[in-house]
């Protein structure tokens, strides 16, 4: 009994062992098509702030996360490529090298809103340079209109 048992555990370990060398191919490489990391892009967070009155420094209120969208442009100014942050307010989009202009979009379509109701704010249009092999990092923050 105790030697079925054994034979029954090695052939069940080679068996997991043979399908997890398989994944890779036989250098242990990714298999084609596979990327483990996409090679550059921008990255960042989204805030939306200030969130209390009179705030001070340092700050017991922070800024909170905010899910909103971004358009990507290329130096000529088409889009090539859209983002939303998550409810956490991180984003990650993946570019080739290049430079770039993000700009944050609205909230709502309030554009034919009287100017005291256009809150939140998004932020002013941030020129980037994506490099090779490289995340740049870009952090957001919506103005609420708070003061």
């Amino acid at each position: 009994m105790r030697i079925q048992t054994t034979r029954t555990l090695v052939f069940f370990g080679l068996a997991a062992a043979a399908l997890l060398a398989g994944c890779n191919g036989p250098t242990g490489a990714p298999q084609e098509g596979f990327k483990a990391e996409p090679a550059s892009g921008i990255k960042g967070a989204i805030t939306l702030g200030p969130i209390c009155p009179v705030q001070r420094w340092p700050s017991d209120c922070p800024d909170q996360p905010l899910q909103a969208k971004l358009s990507i442009q290329d130096a000529d100014g088409n889009e090539v490529a859209r983002v939303e942050s998550g409810l956490d307010g991180l984003y990650s989009i993946e570019l080739d090298p290049g430079s770039f202009v993000l700009i944050a979009q609205p909230i709502t379509d309030n554009s034919a809103a009287p100017e005291q109701l256009r809150w939140p704010m998004p932020p002013a249009a941030v020129a980037v340079t994506v490099k090779l092999d490289r995340w740049t990092t870009v952090h957001l923050s919506y103005d609420t209109g708070i003061r």
